[in-house]
């Protein structure tokens, strides 16, 4: 099992996430933590993302945007 992030990484993310709601509410989309993109077998998992429904599968196959916080001490641009 892989270790989480730094703590401040989460902090960004839920900060992030608040500054985004209205917007978000707006649009009619519906935001959620770290998920699952695309197919099995494919390990990019990004913080968040915004979707039109609430995502019913293990692998989503679509968003409308994801959400990455960068930490300066993670690879997370190999996630891209």
């Amino acid at each position: 099992m892989a270790p989480v992030a730094h703590p401040f990484h989460g902090y960004l993310y839920d900060r992030v996430g608040v500054l985004l709601e209205p917007f978000v509410k707006r649009a009619g989309l519906i935001s959620t933590a770290a998920f699952n993109p695309g197919q099995p077998g494919e390990f990019r998992v990004p913080d968040g993302g915004l979707h039109p429904a609430l995502p019913t599968t293990a692998y989503v196959p679509t968003a409308a945007a994801v959400i990455e916080v960068e930490s300066p001490d993670v690879e997370t641009r190999d996630k891209k």
